[in-house]
């Protein structure tokens, strides 16, 4: 896949490119449900050879999705386009799609591959914003709004914007407190310092920081920048929390930077726990917990902390 479209799927549709590769799978027995007129195909259930359980052992099977007429047109344009043109080969379909059916929110998100990879910044932002206002059509808008709105800020910044990027880099980490890295946006596995027109890199980080030096959230999202790369660049974790802990100085009554700080060490140390001695997996569980306590201190209804800390 281009590596354009990577980043844009990586960080906004991956479960919509899943979506389609589950809804393609079942798109013979959608055929077959359409023309029966039925709403949706459920499969038989499953049943153990020799065994009559009682009814109530016995649920629902997952009914199979039934393609919209919009996936049913971009599933043909997909097939037809292959692995060849990248993003762009698909445009001429997703503009005819688009055309007919305009609250298609996917297919708006679809179009950002092409549009990120030629800087469009004017059709950059009016398929954000339209793939915001359908969002409620899609399958998988509650899990694309924070990317999105990244993607969003990111021309915000761009163009100069820097207040309204802010915003809504913080509506981008808010839509998912448990995962907030995510906004980044990356598809690589240190930090950038020059990327694509959808794409937040280090020196863009900086230029926030230095735009807001009284900001809180400005170091908040550097660390979480940071914080992305952690998982495979353990040289970025020593900045990420520095960075967090700025933030928790300037603003004390937040609940963020501690969380944060507990959740970006997870993600370092996720793989690597499992070469540690058991003195080194205790003093980190004790530093996750000292970071997830410190949180819910500050908000005791910080479902995310409270999860996290169960499972340390």
């Amino acid at each position: 896949m281009h590596i354009g479209f990577k980043r844009i799927l990586g960080a906004i549709g991956v479960a919509l490119a899943l979506a389609f590769i589950a809804l393609f799978a079942h798109r013979a027995q959608v055929n077959r449900t359409s023309s029966t007129g039925t709403d949706e195909l459920h499969s038989a259930p499953v049943l153990i050879p020799g065994i009559q359980e009682p009814a109530e052992m016995r649920v629902d099977p997952i009914p199979v999705v039934v393609l919209s007429p919009p996936e049913r047109m971009l599933g043909d344009a997909m097939q037809r386009v292959g692995n060849k043109g990248g993003p762009a080969a698909l445009l001429p379909a997703l503009d005819r799609i688009i055309a007919k059916y305009p609250d298609y929110s996917d297919g708006y998100v679809m179009r950002l591959g092409a549009f990120c990879d030629s800087s469009d910044r004017v059709a950059i932002l009016s398929n954000i914003n339209n793939a915001l206002r359908y969002v409620s059509n899609s399958r998988t808008g509650k899990n694309s709004i924070g990317s999105l709105l990244s993607v969003r800020a990111k021309i915000e910044h761009t163009n100069g914007d820097d207040p309204a990027a802010m915003e809504d880099l913080n509506k981008a980490i808010q839509a998912n407190i448990a995962d907030a890295t995510q906004f980044v946006n990356s598809g690589t596995i240190a930090p950038e310092k020059n990327a694509s027109a959808c794409t937040w890199t280090q020196p863009e980080m900086d230029a926030l920081v230095q735009r807001f030096p009284n900001d809180y959230r400005a170091y908040l999202l550097r660390g979480l920048y940071y914080g992305f790369f952690t998982q495979w660049d353990l040289d970025s974790l020593e900045p990420a929390i520095e960075n967090l802990r700025k933030a928790g100085e300037m603003n004390v009554s937040s609940a963020l930077p501690p969380f944060f700080s507990a959740h970006v060490r997870e993600r370092a140390f996720s793989i690597k726990r499992l070469g540690m001695s058991d003195a080194q997996r205790q003093d980190l569980q004790h530093v996750l917990l000292t970071d997830l306590t410190a949180a819910l201190a500050l908000d005791p209804n910080l479902l995310p902390s409270l999860t996290d800390r169960a499972q340390v």
